[in-house]
């Protein structure tokens, strides 16, 4: 359950980082750059989300991530209930390793 929650938070996550990466290309790029890339990135969304009446845990409603070229990235999921805070969620990548933190468990 919380496998399938994390991946359709951060389906939706890259789906809107897309979205504002091809924001920020039409608007800061040139009229002759067609090929514009984005070197970093730093991300956070807050979801509003009502209480699911089938699950006993409280739903993620804050994403943040950070991107930098080539392959550095790192995604938090948490709450923005302060006493939740702790039982954050957290994958950082490198390009070739993912290293992924459940406050939940602390491991």
């Amino acid at each position: 359950m919380l496998a399938k929650l994390r991946a359709s938070f951060v389906v939706a996550g890259l789906a809107l980082v897309a979205g504002l990466a091809a924001i920020i290309a039409l608007l800061f790029g040139g009229p002759d750059d067609s090929a514009g890339t984005l070197d970093s990135f730093h991300f956070v969304a807050r979801l509003a989300v009502e209480p699911s009446e089938y699950s006993a845990h409280p739903t993620v409603d804050r994403i943040e991530g950070w991107y930098r070229a080539p392959e550095l990235v790192r995604w938090e999921f948490s709450y923005e209930d302060p006493r939740l805070r702790d039982r954050r969620m957290v994958d950082v990548q490198d390009g070739d390793w993912l290293w992924t933190y459940d406050g939940e468990t602390n491991t």
